[in-house]
Parts: structure tokens; sequence; C-alpha cells
């Protein structure tokens, strides 16, 4: 006759289950998170590059900077006012955007700016997670990084921050592009939810950091250190790194796609 598990030997075995859940568990939520930005990061990436090309194919040029987005946004000068009207152009055609925070509109309310170095106490906690970009450093949510950028909401609920530039020595490119993924939802921070990009004058995404985003500084102005514009060049990217985490876009793209540092 066929004996049943005693009392005993069912606690046991719920006792070892349980074990090896406390030690599995908190892995596979961690990756499940990482697979998670990853996919809203390839998502977002694909859409914006996208957007830009589509600017550049639609204007019947080579370049982003023959088109009449570009020439319009960047012949604005620092009149943010007079920017607005290349924004709404092409902004809701391209992108789809939802919703836009002007530069000039977060001037006026005081949204703070970096320039001079990370902000840190009230002021850091009272501008991340709305809709600026604020963001928390990698590894450290006591301080943050961030500068004024016109910031305009995407359909899908990411938040897309950018500034035309200049395509000379000091910004050899056209946009400077800075994606939330999920908005003004946590953690807020730079390397987690947060990335940033560059666009250059074929319309390509190019990840910050990048050994493509290192040449072309270095290609422009051979003065510059390749080093302190590559993610590997200096502890930019990592767990235990004291930097704000915006390399680590650069990372992500050159190890296939992956987290590797949370």
């Amino acid at each position: 006759m066929k004996k049943g598990f005693t009392l005993a030997e069912v606690l046991i075995t719920l006792g070892i289950i349980g074990v090896v859940a406390a030690l599995v568990m908190p892995s596979l939520i961690a990756n499940y998170k990482k697979k998670v930005v990853i996919n809203q990061l390839k998502v977002n990436y694909a859409a914006i590059a996208n957007g830009f090309k589509s600017i550049i194919a639609d204007s019947e040029v080579d370049n982003l900077s023959d088109t009449e987005f570009y020439t319009l946004a960047t012949a604005c000068g620092s009149n943010y006012t007079c920017k607005k009207s290349a924004y709404e152009k092409y902004t809701q055609k391209y992108f789809n955007v939802v919703d836009t925070y002007y530069y000039v509109d977060q001037v006026a309310d005081g949204v703070p700016t970096s320039n001079s170095g990370a902000i840190a106490g009230a002021a850091c906690d009272k501008w991340t997670g709305t809709g600026v970009m604020m963001y928390y450093y990698l590894n450290d949510n006591t301080q943050c990084y961030g500068v004024r950028q016109t910031s305009v909401k995407l359909a899908n609920g990411t938040i897309m921050n950018w500034e035309f530039r200049e395509n000379n020595s000091t910004y050899p490119y056209a946009v400077d592009v800075t994606l939330d993924l999920n908005g003004k939802k946590g953690p807020n921070a730079w390397g987690r939810d947060v990335f940033v990009f560059i666009v250059d004058n074929k319309g390509n995404l190019i990840p910050r950091s990048s050994a493509k985003y290192a040449e072309i500084f270095v290609t422009n102005n051979p003065s510059l250190d390749y080093n302190s514009y590559y993610w590997n060049g200096g502890d930019y990217c990592s767990k235990t790194t004291t930097s704000n985490g915006r390399a680590c876009s650069g990372r992500i793209a050159e190890e296939g796609w992956e987290i590797n540092y949370w």
C-alpha cells in the first residue's frame, strides 16, 4: 500500500522550496526589470531615429542641417519663443508628441540647471519626476544632474528632452536627445530609466559615450581626450561609479543591448 507524505516531510519540502525561492527570486525580478527597460529603450530608439530620418527623406535632402526643421530651430538662436514654431510644425507629425514643456516656460517656472555642478537636496527632489530634464545620479539619489531643454511627452508615455546644436567643434552633431522611458514615474535616474543620445547630420541616433560618440568629438577636435568621451575610458558607468550615469547608453549599446551594471 502506497504511503503519503508525512507532515514533517511536507514542511521540510516547503522549507527547501522557500529557501530556493528566496535565493532565486531577486535575480529573476532584477533580470525582468532589465528586460523591460531594454525593450522600452529599443522601441523608442527605433521610433526617434525613424522620425529624424523621415524628416530628411520628406525634405528631399541628404542632411538634417539642410531641412527646414533644423534651419528654423537653429536660426532662432537663444530666442526660445521663436523655436516654438519649429517644434510645433514638426514634432507631432514625426514624433507623435502629445504635450510640450518649452525651455522658455521652464525658465519662467524657475527650473534649475546643473551648468555649475550637481544639484542636491530640496531642489533635486522638487524637480525630478516633473517632466523636466532633472534626474538622480545612477548610484546616488541625493543629487541630480539636469539642464533646461524643451521636453516633449510622446504618445507612449516617454518623455524626450532635446536641444538642437550647431554641428561645430564644440557640438559636432545636430541634436541632443534624452529619453525618460517611463515618463514621470520613478526611479528617474540616469542609466536606469533615463538614457542619452545624440543625432548626427544623417539622422542617426548615437548613444552617448559610445565609441562612435567619442570618435565624433575627437575627429572634430583632435585636442580632446578620447577617454573622457568614452564610457569605458573611465569609471563612468558601473555599480560603483560616482559619475552621474549619463554614459550608460554607450555601455548598453556596446554590450549587446544588455544592462550589466545594476
